[in-house]
């Protein structure tokens, strides 16, 4: 079995794309000449099918204690998908999806995203990650438009890796170590809401969500896997 890693210009294609969770997109697309399935596709990068149609790892089969970015060139397959349904690039439908998709871990998801404000300019926000490099965080600091991350102040509380999975109902129980302290200027759109259970995890957390990019100053750092 292999990861599917995206080539250049699907990860650019999913870049700009509305992401369905923290770090992750759920879409329906074909690769090569397998049939049509789910595709929970980690930060623009790593695509897992949520039903096993091919010689892929699937998003069920990445429980190994070690990071993506510590794998073997070996472990992986290069390639592209094509997306054949991304919900309308909702969020929501694509979790409805999801969860239909895949019915006995992931229950369907109730009210999230419920205040619509705006950033006042000294808020920060905190964004987990699988791997150091976060496609949709350029090195000019340009955050990409419908991306998602969590407060400061839920984001702190998070000592480890394996928290932020649980807390933030994160895809495939690897620790998300890395970090993104983002300041976005005021006045920036701004979505909160609840994480609701996902992929066997609980949620709880706070979700924030950007439907329009901005550029600040990223302070990227890390925390223990556990």
């Amino acid at each position: 079995m292999h990861i599917l890693r995206l080539k250049e210009a699907s990860r650019s294609r999913f870049t700009e794309l509305a992401e369905t969770g923290m770090g992750y997109h759920f879409v329906k697309a074909r690769y090569t000449f397998y049939t049509e399935t789910g595709f929970v596709v980690l930060g623009s990068t790593y695509a897992l099918p949520v039903h096993r149609n091919n010689d892929l790892s699937t998003v069920f089969d990445v429980t190994a204690a070690v990071g993506l970015d510590e794998l073997s060139e070996d472990d992986f397959v290069d390639g592209d998908l094509e997306i054949t349904d991304n919900y309308g690039e909702d969020p929501l439908k694509a979790r409805e999806a999801l969860s239909l998709a895949v019915p006995s871990v992931t229950p369907p998801p109730g009210a999230t995203l419920t205040v619509k404000t705006v950033t006042n300019g000294v808020d920060g926000f905190i964004r987990f990650s699988y791997t150091p490099n976060d496609p949709r965080i350029q090195a000019t600091g340009t955050v990409a438009t419908k991306t998602y991350a969590t407060t400061y102040r839920d984001g702190v509380i998070i000592t480890s890796g394996l928290s932020a999975v649980g807390r933030y109902a994160l895809p495939v129980p690897l620790p998300a170590i890395y970090l993104f302290l983002l300041t976005p200027p005021a006045g920036t759109p701004v979505c909160f809401g609840a994480a609701v259970p996902l992929f066997g995890q609980a949620g709880g957390g706070v979700e924030v969500y950007f439907p329009d990019g901005f550029t600040n100053i990223v302070r990227p750092f890390t925390v223990p896997p556990y």
